[in-house]
């Protein structure tokens, strides 16, 4: 296969063809149209792969940069003048003050394209899933060259429902960091569908410290919502207090295993509880807390047992 020579007339038929895809066929958005103006600068190695996940067609990467240049030079910012720091540029000192323009349509598809894996979450791991009840609830894992996209989202997690399926989509990196600090919500996915990569990194910053605030602070937050939604009248509703009554205590059983065992064996240990709470009529909070809080302060009591605070060096 012959090399491609870059010569202006190369240049302009890859422009005419970014610029105006419709003359082509394409069923992508016009050069300018994928660009906005923001006040922090992008490198242009980043656009670069933005704009390729995008369009799903070849482009040679110094095409791109040349007609970058010559479109939207007034956006372009280059050290020293711009006193860009070469760590905010990674892979090359030029950069320009634009981010991709996502068409909300468009998110789940470039997200899609760019998976490396998912993961299965709730009941369908529990085993507590009711056809036509239940959500079906993923965690997808995609490359890092979405943060973009991902960090206009809250905790940088984009989410979507698609055909009854509910998908939450997260970087590698970010992913990764949660690993790293023993996030109950993502231990929970290496520990039902294990992936060695992913598995290892779990294993090797299994710290019961860190495992110890974030199972706490979810069950304490749980526990909180399940007594608002019954005591706010605005906010009741008393599926959602159940389930968050719940997973209040199911997750300090987790968190249990992974501090005793290093691994969650056992995901259907709550599910009598949650038959239990679920069939109950009652829609009081005070019938809740009394019949309930004993065994939340006993669960909390053990898991905190096994994850004591580290001894000060």
């Amino acid at each position: 296969m012959s090399e491609l020579i870059i010569t202006p007339d190369v240049i302009d038929l890859y422009k005419d063809l970014l610029v105006h895809p419709e003359k082509y066929g394409g069923t992508y958005r016009p050069l300018h149209e994928m660009f906005v103006e923001c006040d922090e600068v992008t490198p242009q190695d980043k656009l670069f792969e933005q704009y390729l996940n995008c369009i799903k067609k070849p482009l040679p990467k110094v095409v791109f940069y040349i007609i970058m240049q010559e479109e939207f030079h007034k956006f372009r910012a280059v050290e020293p003048l711009e006193k860009i720091s070469r760590k905010l540029i990674k892979g090359g000192r030029v950069g320009y003050r634009l981010k991709l323009k996502i068409d909300m349509t468009d998110i789940a598809e470039i997200l899609f394209n760019n998976e490396i894996c998912k993961y299965p979450r709730g009941s369908v791991v529990y085993g507590t899933y009711e056809e036509g009840i239940s959500d079906r609830d993923w965690l997808v894992v995609v490359h890092d060259c979405c943060q973009t996209i991902l960090a206009d989202h809250p905790n940088s997690i984009y989410q979507e429902t698609l055909g009854g399926d509910d998908f939450q989509f997260i970087a590698e990196s970010d992913f990764i960091r949660k690993l790293e600090r023993s996030d109950i919500e993502v231990l929970e996915c290496v520990f039902s569908c294990p992936d060695e990569k992913y598995r290892a990194i779990a294993d090797e910053n299994l710290d019961k410290w860190n495992l110890r605030q974030s199972v706490s602070g979810i069950c304490s937050n749980s526990w909180v919502k399940a007594k608002k939604k019954l005591i706010v009248e605005k906010d009741y509703n008393l599926r959602v207090a159940q389930k968050s009554l719940w997973h209040s205590m199911r997750i300090y059983m987790f968190g249990i295993q992974i501090a005793r065992d290093g691994s969650i064996s056992d995901f259907s240990e709550a599910n009598w509880l949650w038959d239990e709470i679920k069939n109950s009529q009652d829609t009081s909070w005070e019938y809740y807390k009394k019949k309930y809080q004993p065994l939340f302060n006993s669960l909390r009591s053990d898991f905190v047992k096994l994850c004591g605070k580290p001894k000060k060096q």
